[in-house]
C-alpha cells in the first residue's frame, strides 16, 4: 500500500538522521542546537532518544528564551548562553536563517569547532 511505502521511507529517513547525528556528536561534550522553531523542534523530536540532556537549544528570537520546545520539553537560550564560550559542534536546524546565524556566532565570540547545517535530512559540514 501507498501507507506502508510511506512509513518504510519515514522509519528508513529518521534512522539515518539519527544515525548521522550520533556520528557527529559522539564523544563530544559541547553540542548546541540552534533553532527551536518548527525545524528545530521537528529535528529534536526526531533525535529526542539519543540526546544526553547536555545538549544547549539556542534561538536568536529572545523572546523564546526561558520558553520550552514543543514534544521534547527541553529549555531555549539565548545566545547569551554560549557567548564567548568554547563548543564543539553547532547544528543549524534552519537553512532558511543560515548566513544570519553565521554571522552571530562571529559577532559574539563563540569559538566552535565545527558548524553543520541540517537540511532535506543530511547534517552537512560548513
Amino acid at each position: 500500500s501507498n501507507y506502508a511505502k510511506y512509513a518504510t521511507q519515514f522509519n528508513l529517513l529518521n534512522n539515518k538522521i539519527i544515525k548521522d547525528y550520533t556520528n557527529i556528536t559522539s564523544g563530544r561534550s559541547n553540542i548546541c542546537i540552534w533553532g527551536a522553531g518548527g525545524r528545530g523542534a521537528s529535528y529534536l523530536n526526531i533525535i529526542k532518544d539519543v540526546l544526553t540532556g547536555d545538549e544547549i537549544i539556542i534561538d536568536s528570537d529572545e523572546r523564546k528564551t526561558g520558553k520550552f520546545v514543543p514534544v521534547v520539553a527541553i529549555e531555549i537560550n539565548g545566545i547569551k548562553k554560549i557567548e564567548n564560550q568554547n563548543v564543539d559542534i553547532i547544528i543549524i536546524t534552519t537553512a532558511l536563517a543560515r548566513n544570519n546565524i553565521q554571522n552571530e556566532i562571529a559577532l559574539t565570540n563563540i569559538i566552535c569547532q565545527y558548524i553543520y547545517i541540517f537540511s532535506n535530512g543530511t547534517l552537512e559540514l560548513l
